[in-house]
């Protein structure tokens, strides 16, 4: 792969949304305009002047743990944070000293919107650290900033920049009708399989937000399949950021695009043709044919070579209302796979397409019993996880489609005596904890780092409640995060990064600020923790938390780490976020476990019976925990109604009948043939020996 020039887009080429947003030097927006925040990092690297020209796109993309290294005066750097940061605003530097200084290290910078006239900022050679470990410096813009040019000055010690975050307020038009709520949809895509690409080196790199490498298209017709957390509705823009190389000599580098909604694929489109090679990346801009979740990215046949480096978007949507799931009842399990849902309805105008549906077995659980099934439809499939009682439905389909197939969901045990009992069942479009009213979403994504999750659940949504890392509260909640784990780690909002050393607080969603451990191994829990043994012990500068697949937690920094350690991917938290709409996306169904033998009633008695007999007792099974329901005709009850033995005084009308319903609880119920009894007249002596005899006086 190219590294010696990985260096930025054209200062020309100004990164807008320009069917959206508003061109103001103020985040203050006018009539019709609403206004959305954009995040990102640092991510075009436009200049590299630092410690041997080499060492800048180590600024670049989230904090690794890595950074441009400054060790002269008039070494620097230029970076393009694509998006336009407004005076006020604010960005963020993650920076330490060397590790062999003494004394205190100064940061220089100046701020420009158009990589031509830079302005120095009043706290450039001001703001000082003798910090060692990399930590974080808020910064408030003093003028409207795309390009930051960050440099060491004269008589000062060696640092190194490992990042630059930002948050950026944006104005853009307000296109949603009554009903509809804009959202703003951003990201980049997601981790690409290598079934999902031809002959791309390096096709990792294709993930995340651009940083500086580059996945390599080097032969005729390479391509690669990119999925995106979001759709981008049809008409808006997303951008390429590539690099163009000469290489064969051919002409020009040419990439074409089809774009995917998840039901099939447009027409491939040709974009621009670059002439040559560029010594820094570009951006080429893509305005959607259609509806895109999945864009494939083809090196034209012919073409030269080219790297690339990202997908870019902050695509403005119009969310519908979100839609209604209504399910309850009490049901009794009898022994046979139970409906549990047949009456469910999803009450939704827009039929909006969702991409999954979960049920859980709560309260009353029997991990190696309880079983949940459904019929597949509309190309919802699913998997069951039998330690946890969840099964997940998955594939992109309507509500109305998920509707019909959640109708089908089954209950079933696999033991002839089942633990006996009620199952809670809860139907949700979001797997949700009960206790705390909030959703969770786990998303598995392999080697993801602490701040790219942080990034990526910020960007999260669901139906308008908007996502964060997901916080821990209790014993149960954490237990509860166990279900879906695959065998490595995945992050939480848990950091002492940017607090002091041992002071680990939440710092996502609406309990950021808080702190809930003091100290490191054998620090004091303040409110909840679940550290593993000997945790959390800052090996090696480790400010941030997985939770394990066992359900401890580990401070971690910022490699990735290997075995139980490796990230396979985060949660993402809703609930209890300022504007969050209500949401009622979940319903529960009891289901109770009988406990006994399926009933089987057989009655037995006299099937012939003199007129006027008294005292005749009929009886069945006698079965613990059945219930018992008898119907005479021809006579009456005498006593035993509700057992399995009743007695019964007959008339003289022929014939009668006697039946029994055997139960178990209300509704497990089996019907026995019903008995006939011939009520017969005065006969004398009867022939054979084995008929009733009756009196002429009966």
């Amino acid at each position: 792969m190219f590294i010696g020039n990985r260096k930025a887009i054209l200062p020309s080429l100004v990164v807008i949304f320009s069917l959206f947003f508003a061109e103001t030097a103020s985040p203050q927006c006018g009539a019709g305009k609403i206004s959305q925040t954009v995040q990102g990092f640092g991510s075009i690297l436009v200049t590299d002047h630092a410690y041997e020209g080499i060492t800048g796109s180590n600024a670049l993309g989230t904090p690794d743990g890595s950074g441009a290294y400054f060790s002269n005066h008039g070494q620097y750097i230029i970076i393009d944070l694509i998006d336009t940061v407004r005076a006020g605003q604010t960005y963020t530097f993650f920076w330490r000293q060397h590790q062999s200084m003494s004394g205190s290290t100064i940061i220089w910078w100046r701020e420009s919107l158009d990589n031509v006239n830079f302005t120095e900022h009043s706290l450039s050679g001001l703001l000082t650290t003798s910090n060692k470990s990399f930590f974080s410096s808020e910064i408030t813009a003093e003028n409207d900033t795309r390009f930051l040019r960050i440099y060491m000055a004269s008589g000062t010690n060696d640092f190194y920049l490992d990042a630059i975050s930002y948050n950026a307020t944006k104005c853009y038009s307000d296109i949603c009708g009554a009903g509809y709520s804009s959202r703003l949809f951003s990201g980049n895509a997601l981790p690409v399989a290598s079934t999902n690409q031809n002959s791309v080196s390096n096709y990792t790199y294709l993930s995340g937000v651009p940083d500086g490498r580059g996945a390599s298209f080097n032969s005729s017709g390479d391509w690669a399949i990119i999925s995106l957390p979001h759709t981008i509705p049809a008409g808006q823009q997303y951008y390429i950021i590539w690099r163009p190389i000469d290489v064969t000599g051919v002409a020009s580098s040419v990439l074409s695009v089809e774009e995917s909604d998840g039901t099939g694929w447009g027409t491939p489109r040709q974009l621009t043709p670059y002439v040559g090679e560029s010594p820094i990346f570009l951006t080429e801009i893509v305005t959607a044919s259609q509806n895109t979740n999945q864009i494939r990215i083809r090196l034209a046949s012919g073409s030269d070579y080219c790297y690339l480096d990202a997908i870019v978007f902050n695509a403005l949507g119009c969310l519908p209302p979100p839609p209604d799931l209504y399910v309850s009842g009490d049901l009794e399990y009898c022994g046979t796979p139970l409906l549990i849902a047949p009456e469910l309805t999803i009450t939704d105008g827009a039929d909006q397409i969702i991409s999954g549906a979960y049920v859980q077995i709560g309260t009353g659980f029997q991990a190696g019993q309880d079983l949940l099934g459904f019929t597949p439809g509309h190309g919802i499939t699913a998997t069951y996880n039998a330690n946890y009682g969840l099964l997940v439905l998955s594939g992109r389909a309507t509500t109305s489609q998920y509707e019909s197939v959640l109708r089908t969901l089954t209950y079933s045990n696999s033991n002839p005596g089942p633990v006996t009992g009620n199952r809670e069942i809860i139907i949700s479009l979001e797997r949700v904890l009960p206790s705390t009213g909030h959703y969770y979403r786990y998303v598995p994504v392999l080697n993801t780092r602490w701040h790219d999750a942080i990034l990526f659940a910020d960007r999260s949504h669901l139906f308008g409640m908007q996502g964060y890392l997901v916080t821990i509260g209790s014993a149960a909640e954490n237990t509860f995060l166990r279900s879906q784990m695959t065998g490595g780690a995945v992050w939480v909002g848990a950091s002492d990064f940017y607090s002091a050393e041992g002071d680990w607080q939440w710092v996502t969603g609406p309990d950021a600020g808080t702190s809930f451990w003091l100290g490191d191994e054998n620090g004091s829990e303040i409110t909840y923790a679940n550290w593993d043994d000997g945790e959390p012990n800052d090996d090696g500068d480790q400010d941030f938390c997985h939770y394990l697949t066992e359900g401890t937690w580990d401070d971690n920094g910022f490699g990735i780490g290997s075995g139980i350690w490796r990230p396979e991917g985060y949660y993402i938290e809703f609930g209890g976020m300022p504007g969050d709409p209500v949401l009622d996306i979940s319903g529960t169904v009891n289901v109770n476990v009988i406990i006994g033998t399926p009933p089987a009633p057989s009655v037995a008695g006299p099937a012939t019976v003199c007129p006027n007999a008294a005292g005749v007792i009929y009886t069945t099974a006698n079965v613990a925990g059945h219930n018992y329901l008898w119907e005479v005709t021809g006579g009456s009850i005498a006593s035993g109604q509700g057992t399995n033995s009743i007695t019964v005084n007959w008339g003289a009308t022929n014939p009668g009948t006697v039946k029994v319903e055997e139960s178990i609880g209300a509704s497990c119920q089996v019907t026995s043939e019903t008995l006939t009894v011939t009520i017969i007249k005065p006969v004398g002596v009867a022939t054979p020996a084995t008929q009733t005899v009756c009196s002429d006086e009966a």
